[in-house]
């Protein structure tokens, strides 16, 4: 080995490089087939019935081992001669002499971990991380502020669209918003422009609370709240049972006293403070809403932001960046601007499903799409996540906006429609066809893109086993082919087995994964609908509480047969899965008496596995 002082030649480092570069690609080799080998065990076709085959494969593994603790010991030898021979002649470095592009990928390390959408109203980042290290120099700020915001909140207000708009013109933080998340939820004009339905639609929603609440005291009252006594409690309920009896029989109630009135405890004068205040929240969305304002101030904010292109929307009043916050209503008997703070919350759109109330602004999924397609933005996720609203009508478009919306989508990637209610189908009257069309529509003109990768439908509210759907959604699927799609997530999905056929056959490419939960065939068999289903076998499949389609006829032995999985083992997949992949060759719904199972994967495929294993 030459000595330390002697300058190895450019075109020797390069070969210890290039040395390098050969082993990281043997080791990820190795790595590689030595997983085929785990995921081989067990399921590949035994050549020797007597031959022990977790034996076979940990032999297997434990020579992929011994190869790659050689390779990472050559690893760390060129590495030391590379070092040895390089370092003296480099200049002391500080980490301020780095490109400002290594500086970011440093301090997006020091962010932490990337959540998926679903869990951003829960999970925050290091944001104080961040925000120290912007202090330490000015090197640092310009290159971690971007870090400061993923995703933007913005609700139905001109007080958020306006924050909205201060962070898109930052000249950093503008520059790492990735997401923008339109809360739905909205001051309805019911309760806005009528105080009697302001008042019964509130008292409706306290009562239940006030026995709640009561009960909760009785039973956990002194672990939940010590320092309240008994004799305030009671006084606190009589007074929330006073203001809820009183709204209630608004304007039933004797006319009102002015001098009484005078006071704020008065349930009345309450009442009538809670109104006008809701009404100028009301009048307040209304002003941003006119005219599609809202959805193109989104969408002029959202193009100054470089990176961002995801759309979230859903309706949890939860959310935001003005959300108000809970209060219990032992805090709202003792103060009543709070007890009125309580009344000033958007609504969910279920809430018109229950009350018959006016409708949620839903021309908002269609129409900000359109906006940010006008302004150039390529729209790569769209997640909409919406409770049911009382009718599906309000979901209709004309064709020109069908036309924009599916513009719109032309490079998007990642689609989530989900419905989420606080009830069950049953609790509701069923939806009729024409109202499904105006709805399914929204979906066909979004799924109408060559992009699409992957989509996630939840059609819970739909039905359930007390009310069967009354007919196919299988047409907002089956409308096009799917060059790229390799990860389906569908529940409550009902469909005909020809749509479902149609489907699979659409398919360019076998999935990666199938997640399917509550399916229900509107007619044809499940024995027929799982050989459609493994004419694309996915990598991966999760097939969980079918129904429809012969389902009642079938015995509960066939059932538990085909779709029962180990109960020690959540892993475990049931017999109809592992049709579906191919593992097994016979049918569990189509099995003669006595069969056994049978690995499906024929000799020559065997081989092609176990030549990539060896």
């Amino acid at each position: 080995m030459a000595a330390a002082s002697t300058p190895k030649s450019v075109s020797e480092l390069d070969i210890h490089y290039q040395q390098l570069r050969e082993i990281d690609e043997a080791v990820t080799r190795v790595s590689w087939n030595q997983l085929i080998a785990r995921r081989s065990t067990g399921e590949a076709l035994l050549y020797d019935p007597e031959e022990d085959p977790q034996k076979r494969y940990d032999g297997m593994i434990d020579e992929y081992d011994a190869v790659k603790r050689s390779l990472y010991d050559m690893q760390s030898t060129i590495r030391k001669e590379i070092n040895e021979h390089s370092r003296p002649f480099l200049r002391p470095l500080r980490i301020l002499d780095m490109p400002d592009e290594i500086l970011m990928e440093i301090f997006g390390y020091i962010k932490g971990w990337e959540p998926e959408m679903s869990f951003f109203q829960e999970h925050q980042y290091s944001v104080p991380d961040i925000q120290n290290i912007r202090l330490t120099c000015q090197r640092f700020c310009s290159t971690s502020s971007h870090l400061l915001l993923d995703y933007v909140y913005v609700e139905l207000n001109p007080i958020s669209v306006m924050r909205l708009d201060e962070i898109s013109r930052h000249p950093t933080i503008s520059k790492g918003v990735t997401s923008i998340i339109v809360i739905l939820a909205y001051h309805n004009s019911g309760l806005a422009q009528d105080i009697e339905s302001f008042a019964h639609y509130h008292a409706d929603e306290l009562r239940p609370k006030i026995d709640f609440a009561e009960n909760m005291y009785r039973d956990q009252g002194r672990k939940w709240y010590p320092n309240i006594s008994e004799d305030t409690v009671q006084k606190l309920i009589k007074r929330l049972r006073a203001i809820a009896k009183s709204w209630e029989e608004f304007p039933e109630e004797v006319p009102d006293d002015s001098n009484k009135e005078d006071d704020l405890r008065c349930p009345r004068k309450l009442l009538r403070k809670a109104y006008e205040e809701y009404h100028g929240e009301w009048v307040f969305q209304e002003s941003i809403l006119e005219n599609n304002n809202f959805s193109e101030l989104v969408a002029v904010a959202m193009a100054r932001m470089p990176v961002a292109k995801r759309l979230d929307l859903c309706d949890d009043d939860r959310c935001g960046f003005t959300a108000k916050r809970r209060r219990t209503l032992f805090e709202q008997a003792e103060d009543d601007e709070v007890f009125i703070s309580q009344t000033l919350h958007s609504m969910r759109w279920e809430a018109t499903r229950e009350y018959h109330l006016g409708s949620p602004p839903a021309e908002i999924i269609f129409k900000l799409p359109a906006a940010c397609h006008k302004l150039g933005i390529a729209i790569e996720e769209l997640n909409i996540r919406i409770s049911p609203p009382d009718y599906l009508g309000v979901l209709k478009m004309s064709e020109k906006d069908r036309l924009e919306l599916t513009a719109a989508v032309q490079r998007l990637t990642n689609f989530t429609f989900l419905f989420r209610g606080a009830g069950t189908a049953s609790n509701w009257r069923p939806y009729q066809r024409d109202e499904t069309e105006n709805f399914g529509e929204i979906i066909s003109a979004i799924l109408d893109t060559d992009s699409i990768e992957r989509f996630n439908l939840d059609f819970s509210p739909f039905w359930d086993e007390e009310m069967p759907p009354l007919y196919s959604l299988g047409s907002f699927i089956t409308r096009r082919q799917w060059p790229r799609l390799d990860l389906i997530y569908w529940k409550s999905m009902c469909l005909r087995m020809s749509e479902l056929e149609r489907f699979i056959d659409g398919l360019k490419i076998p999935l990666r994964g199938a997640l399917i939960r509550y399916p229900h065939l509107m007619d044809g068999s499940w024995a027929d609908s799982l050989d459609i289903l493994r004419r694309k076998a996915p990598s991966t499949v999760s097939l969980a509480n079918p129904s429809g389609g012969d389902w009642e006829g079938l015995s509960e032995e066939e059932k538990e047969k085909a779709f029962e999985k180990g109960k020690d083992d959540i892993w475990e997949r049931s017999k109809a899965e592992k049709f579906i992949l191919k593992l097994i060759k016979v049918n569990p719904l189509r099995e003669l008496d006595g069969e056994t199972d049978a690995m499906s994967t024929t000799e020559s495929t065997d081989s092609e596995t176990m030549d990539t294993v060896e």
